[in-house]
């Protein structure tokens, strides 16, 4: 990678990781919730917390969430031993949810929050795609807004450090 390429990958992830600090104040813990998986069951996502978690927020309807998914799930399976790849699907019809992630070869896990009842307050997400770098201690290390190319040598690497995995 471009030391040019580097340095703008490190300077947005700085951002991000203020952002989800609150610019000093006490980093923003992740709510202690249980939600429904897409393949069926109840889980608690403070029980998927044996590693960190990249929680990735999106929808069917969402043009950057459904672009984003397949380098996602590149990234997931590269990273598996480190950061755990988990996906909240804000559908309401969760049979299009269901769909896409069959059709898509996902295999991280993928849990529903339809509407973003569960997730909308406590986190205030406002748009989508939003994915948090959670620690197993429940804080939020890192904030990202918007799509990524997860598959990015650079940013990989940088989630790796991030996640003390580096």
């Amino acid at each position: 990678m471009d030391p040019v390429r580097r340095r703008v990958v490190l300077s947005a992830l700085a951002a991000w990781a203020l952002a989800a600090c609150g610019k000093g104040d006490e980093p923003q813990a992740f709510p202690s919730l249980a939600l429904a998986r897409l393949d069926g069951g109840m889980i608690g996502l403070d029980s998927l917390r044996d590693r960190p978690l990249l929680v990735n927020l999106w929808a069917t309807w969402c043009p950057p969430c459904r672009r984003e998914m397949a380098s996602l799930e590149r990234m997931s399976r590269r990273v598996s031993d480190a950061i755990r790849v988990v996906g909240i699907s804000v559908d309401e019809d969760l049979n299009l949810a269901r769909e896409f992630v069959r059709k898509e070869g996902v295999s991280f896990i993928n849990l529903a929050d339809p509407g973003m009842r569960a997730l909308r307050g406590p986190l205030a997400v406002t748009a989508l795609p939003e994915t948090l770098l959670i620690m197993p201690d429940g804080r939020i290390a890192l904030r990202m807004r918007g799509a990524r190319e997860w598959d990015d040598e650079a940013l990989i690497a940088e989630l790796l450090h991030a996640a003390g995995a580096a």
